[in-house]
């Protein structure tokens, strides 16, 4: 089975490619663009692949506006969209509103991307009649929207087919309740029933009687309760009514469908249009989620070499947070890059960044370096540490040699090879020796390049002394006992086994004498060999903490100066900031009472007066902040350096406050002192003792704001038969009446069953952390609404 990374994607696993995929497809809408990046990788031409990536330049050159793009059209698409419409349209079947929605909106995010990317040369296979794009935009767009928004949400009565019927149905309902209502007070029910409400079941108005108390002539029985106690009955006067509301019920899905039905066949006539727009949809989210994760990820273009050599500068691993930048070059005249050092991972990382580099390319995403050039293989193989093969009965060494046997006679030219711990299976010298003429093969065979990890000391040894190849190592901190992640290059590095086992040991409190027996053991050139590379690694950790603590030391040194100078400025910069943030707030809020106002929304109970008492308590506040930020200056005297205690208040005349005293250098007659969370050394002869504060505030200003608002009133709302939207009006509205305290309770009358009302109703109350409710006796077709303690 081939290896191929490029051609076989059973293997991607073994690079963490799923978790790799996850971080760019979370900028994805699709279900169609997640499989696209998690589905097998092809190797591409460097035609395809500078497209791809001129595409993702022209992207993120106008990032603002496609993500505008996005949000106006995309995101409200289901992210479910699929080629079904093609083959549902073509069999000539019926569209629901909601497919029908879907194709509008892939239209309305080409149309909007017309003119924006009128420059971009990818968009040029989109192209569609100006003709054919009128007609769509004014007998199918135009119309649709008038009665169905970007969200889904149908408004089918103002569809003139509708609005008529729509209008006797309202009046319909409306007499339905009136009667039902007569009904519940009447002298025939009124004692037989199980409580004073009308229900709706089974799409007919019906009253609630107690089954110990039904009599033939109260009418047919429509349901039954759960418990069976209760009998929902048709009175004869709801009959005709009921059967009204059905059949307009009905001619209203009629309706519908007849309109599905002329928009399926418009549709139809500009099938391969729509088809466009479909396909635009999908290669628009596929390209935004690429210029996402390297527009976010700040990952840079490489440029496309034409001679087999890469260079990738800066690199690092995509899944490892704030990781260390390597360089990892390989130039046109090297055969490969060996690298060794301890057995601790850091070399796995480093072999997995060049994978992953090299298929980010294929893939058109941009890669994790600060500056990069490869070249596009067409095949990618890699080989991890294990290999072996239960399934076949392969030891781990039959395993891999089965494989680099496969790949000699399968290997095309120009193919990197990377390779876990070449041979770590069998004994060193013996794998040093295959490894060695497992490469020679290679070379032999093709000019494919390796790069490959190592712990045999005799294979690195040749590796080192060979030119053709580059010898690198991954370093090791000794204090925090793992790997640095840095990549040296250059020398093979050690093992380093005997130490870190003797590392082991003494963190698992388990003291042995193993490691010195393990020295006695081994031969005395090779321990000698090791040791030289361990010292070695050691003293160029040593020599790189130096010099990154030296440049760090250099640069607070440089900035000491200038912290001094700019510290007043940034702390008046940041007091004007915090203020105008504020200021804009409090006109923002200002700014929506007075349109709300304007409006007329004076009966919106609690929430109105809270937002404009919001307003006038944040003017106050911020009244009392200046007030108190520009305190008259308090009386000092001349400071005594000789009586000054660490953490006494003394003023600064430079901050103009009051600052805590941190440290004192009568040498160079300054002081430390603390203001905030900020140290800054300053002038002694800058500062003054404090005597005395003196707070002398202005008087304040009086501030009215005069809010009008009306209650109803009602404690009991009946809203059987309504509309949703009329429902969720009227709902609200008393809601509010609740919160704001102007009745005790509210109790709302939706009817049984599990209607739509009372769905929403009972989730929109779940969302009210103020609110409680209950239903009264067991009562499912009524909520009370309560005021939390």
């Amino acid at each position: 089975m081939s290896h191929n990374l490029l051609d076989n994607s059973e293997f991607l696993d073994l690079i963490d490619w799923p978790t790799v995929a996850a971080k760019i497809y979370q900028h994805a809408h699709f279900d169609f663009t997640k499989d696209s990046v998690l589905k097998q990788l092809s190797a591409l031409d460097p035609g395809e692949i500078l497209q791809n990536f001129d595409n993702l330049d022209y992207l993120i050159a106008n990032f603002d506006l496609v993500t505008q793009l996005r949000l106006n059209n995309l995101l409200y698409m289901r992210s479910a969209l699929s080629d079904n419409f093609t083959a549902f349209v073509q069999k000539s079947n019926e569209l629901s509103l909601a497919d029908i929605n879907q194709l509008c909106l892939c239209y309305e995010l080409y149309s909007d991307c017309v003119k924006p990317f009128a420059q971009w040369s990818f968009f040029e296979q989109f192209t569609i009649e100006q003709s054919n794009k009128d007609k769509i935009r004014n007998k199918i767009i135009s119309t649709f929207r008038k009665f169905v928004t970007k969200d889904g949400k149908e408004e089918l009565e103002k569809h003139p087919m509708l609005k008529e019927l729509f209008s006797q149905l309202r009046k319909t309902e409306e007499t339905l309740r009136q009667q039902a209502s007569l009904g519940l007070r009447s002298e025939s029910y009124a004692k037989s029933l199980q409580f004073e409400q009308f229900d709706i079941v089974a799409d007919r108005f019906v009253l609630p009687i107690r089954s110990d108390s039904f009599k033939s002539d109260f009418g047919p029985i429509i349901g039954r309760s759960a418990s069976g106690n209760t009998l929902f009955v048709e009175p004869a006067n709801l009959r005709n009514l009921n059967n009204t509301r059905i059949e307009l019920t009905a001619k209203i899905e009629g309706a519908v469908s007849k309109i599905c039905r002329a928009y399926t066949e418009d549709i139809q006539t500009y099938f391969l249009d729509f088809k466009k727009f479909i396909d635009f949809a999908k290669i628009f989210d596929l390209l935004y989620t690429k210029a996402a994760f390297s527009y976010f990820n700040n990952y840079v273009r490489p440029q496309i070499n034409d001679s087999f050599e890469f260079s990738l500068h800066g690199t690092f691993h995509p899944l490892i947070p704030n990781a260390v930048k390597n360089d990892v070059v390989l130039t046109k005249d090297r055969l490969g890059i060996v690298i060794s050092g301890p057995n601790t991972g850091g070399k796995t990382v480093a072999l997995k960044t060049v994978i992953i580099c090299h298929l980010f390319t294929h893939m058109g995403v941009f890669l994790p370096a600060t500056d990069a050039s490869i070249y596009p293989v067409k095949e990618l193989y890699f080989y991890s540490h294990d290999q072996q093969d239960l399934n076949q009965g392969l030891s781990s060494f039959a395993s891999e040699a089965k494989n680099y046997l496969e790949l000699l006679s399968t290997i095309g030219d120009n193919s990197l090879i990377v390779i876990d711990e070449i041979f770590n299976s069998t004994s060193s010298e013996e794998a040093s020796a295959l490894a060695l003429s497992f490469l020679e093969k290679i070379h032999a065979k093709s000019d494919s390049k390796v790069v490959l990890s190592t712990h045999h000391q005799l294979f690195k040894t040749h590796i080192h002394s060979n030119p053709m190849y580059i010898s690198a190592y991954v370093g090791y901190d000794m204090e925090k006992q793992g790997p640095t992640y840095r990549l040296y290059v250059g020398e093979p590095g050690s093992s380093m086994a005997l130490t870190i086992f003797d590392n082991l040991s003494r963190k698992y409190g388990v003291e042995t004498d193993i490691s010195t027996n393990a020295q006695k053991i081994l031969d005395k050139k090779q321990l000698s060999y090791e040791k030289l590379l361990e010292e070695l690694s050691k003293k160029k950790a040593s020599l790189d903490k130096l010099l990154i603590d030296n440049e760090g030391l250099n640069k607070e040194l440089k900035n000491q100066k200038k912290s001094m100078e700019g510290i007043l400025h940034l702390e008046k910069e940041r007091l004007v900031l915090i203020y105008e943030k504020k200021i804009k707030k409090l006109v923002t809020q200002a700014e929506d009472l007075k349109e709300r106002a304007k409006k007329g929304e004076f009966n919106i109970g609690r929430k109105f007066a809270a937002d404009s008492h919001s307003v006038l308590s944040g003017i106050h506040h911020l009244k009392d902040e200046l007030y108190e930020k520009h305190d008259n200056r308090p009386q000092t005297k001349a400071l005594d350096l000789s009586k000054l205690k660490i953490g006494q208040k003394i003023y600064s005349a430079k901050l103009k406050r009051n600052v805590e005293l941190v440290s004192i250098n009568t040498r160079k007659h300054e002081l430390q002192v603390k203001n905030g969370n900020l140290k800054i050394w300053l002038p002694a002869n800058t500062f003054e003792d404090l005597v005395q504060k003196q707070d002398k505030a202005p008087p304040k200003r009086e501030v009215h704001i005069n809010i009008e608002r009306t209650t109803s009133g009602q404690i009991e709302i009946d809203c059987r038969g309504m509309r949703l939207e009329e429902f969720q009006r009227k709902a609200e509205t008393s809601i509010n009446e609740v919160i704001s305290g102007d009745i005790p309770f509210l109790t709302i009358v939706h009817g049984h069953g599990d209607g739509i009302l009372k769905k929403w109703l009972r989730k929109y109350l779940s969302e009210q952390v103020e609110l409680r409710y209950e239903n009264i006796d067991g009562n499912d077709g009524c909520t009370r609404v309560y005021l939390k303690n």
